[in-house]
């Protein structure tokens, strides 16, 4: 994601880093991590590369 990631200006791409970032820090909380999904999942789909 944070090499070669299609659309990397939008504002779910800087909300999936910002949680993923987050849910690195701190691995033990189940919310960071379900954010963490639920953000990349979001990005994914502003990408277009998303896949169900």
């Amino acid at each position: 994601m944070l090499c070669e990631w299609p659309e990397q200006n939008g504002p779910a791409y800087i909300n999936a880093k910002e949680a993923l970032t987050k849910a690195l820090q701190d691995p033990s909380s189940d919310s960071a991590r379900a954010a963490a999904r639920m953000a990349f999942a979001a990005a994914a789909d502003e990408a277009g590369i998303l896949r169900e």
